[in-house]
């Protein structure tokens, strides 16, 4: 039976890793920011306003900008999912830091295969969570086809599955580690 997840282990963590990176959390609905990219990926066709604002947590260099509260969720599923976003988040942020800011943010915005390499990198890591907390492994299909809404073309998504189906394989072989969520173990001891 997995370990249940309160309130505030959900804002604990998010505080923790916080720290761990030097990152700093944002309202996403405050942002003016978030607020100016959500009208430009709307204007251009990419993403609904409201489905960016909403439905999507983003990180630009160490803000990170939660489109929720930690800890305010209605159910033991959706806090565990918060903890999920926030290492997916972190995996981004140790992206920027192993190719350097500057690298890391033109690739992503401008290349469809590196934005959904990074994406499968960091979609990994809530596989890997989830596979630790339950057994269960997450759908590479699934998963892959989540990138459409990045704006990855079809064969990036291929790209990404093929990535999730190794991943998979080394899961249950227990030989994959992120370094986000290796952190993550370290500061959740009840996590495996």
């Amino acid at each position: 039976m997995p370990h249940a997840v309160s309130a505030d282990d959900v804002r604990t963590f998010w505080a923790q890793m916080s720290a761990r990176y030097g990152t700093r959390l944002i309202p996403k609905q405050r942002a003016w920011e978030m607020k100016a990219a959500a009208r430009l990926l709307d204007a251009l066709g990419i993403m609904p306003h409201e489905t960016f604002m909403s439905e999507y947590t983003t990180v630009w260099g160490r803000r990170i900008y939660p489109c929720f509260t930690p800890g305010e969720a209605p159910n033991e599923d959706a806090l565990f999912g918060q903890i999920i976003v926030c290492v997916h988040e972190h995996q981004h942020v140790e992206q920027a830091m192993r190719e350097g800011f500057v690298s890391y943010s033109t690739r992503y915005l401008t290349s469809s295969r590196a934005r959904a390499l990074y994406e499968a990198e960091a979609y990994g890591c809530n596989m890997e969570l989830v596979w630790a907390r339950s057994g269960r492994l997450l759908s590479p299909d699934t998963l892959s086809q989540k990138l459409l809404a990045y704006g990855c073309t079809r064969g990036d998504v291929l790209a990404a599955r093929a990535y999730f189906e190794r991943l998979v394989l080394r899961l249950q072989r227990g030989g994959y580690q992120s370094s986000a969520v290796a952190s993550a173990r370290q500061l959740l001891p009840w996590l495996p």
